[in-house]
């Protein structure tokens, strides 16, 4: 089977990512989409606890036959992306593994833990985003997540922006609020 692993900080995961999960579903690229958040940044950005962005991913995937919100990354040996790959394989011989990503992901793997051997493991399957100066023919709306807590925090709406399911869970869950005065500034 061809797995797509998609994972990032999904910090909140957007109607982006899932045209880009319906995309690289419909193109026959792969067979199924494991979306997988990552525990915690490449970058050591603070991000959301993780439970929540996992949570919101399940609500993403439940909207996309052939998509599932996976848990991977807590049985490796670390958050590397060579070594969850490595650790799949071991689990999964018979499968064949694809890495989605965005075009700015692409373009900072040279940064990434034993990148070289990571090219040889997998296939890749890159997407742009439309706005952006990248080499992808193929473009995503021009959706972050940080446009998307940008705009919680400032009381405007993101209904365009998420599934509903998404917004309904940053509601229930109260996520991205600032507050207090001090984060306001």
């Amino acid at each position: 089977m061809k797995i797509g692993l998609y994972s990032g900080a999904f910090d909140p995961p957007h109607v982006g990512h899932l045209l880009l999960m319906t995309y690289a579903l419909a193109t026959s690229k792969v067979d199924r989409i494991w979306m997988a958040p990552d525990e915690t940044h490449p970058w050591g950005k603070k991000m959301t606890p993780y439970h929540h962005r996992f949570n919101m991913c399940r609500e993403v995937c439940r909207e996309l036959t052939g998509a599932t919100c996976s848990l991977p990354r807590q049985n490796s040996k670390s958050s590397y992306t060579i070594d969850l790959i490595e650790f799949l394989q071991e689990l999964y011989p018979n499968d064949q593994f694809t890495l989605i990503l965005g075009a700015d992901a692409w373009e900072a793997r040279q940064k990434w833990h034993r990148w070289e051997d990571l090219e040889k493991l997998v296939d890749f399957f890159v997407v742009g985003r439309q706005g952006t100066e990248d080499a992808c023919s193929v473009k995503m709306p021009n959706v972050s997540s940080s446009e998307v807590r940008r705009r919680i925090q400032a009381g405007e709406s993101v209904d365009e922006l998420l599934p509903q399911s998404v917004v309904h869970y940053i509601k229930v869950a109260n996520l991205y609020k600032l507050t207090t005065e001090e984060e306001k500034k």
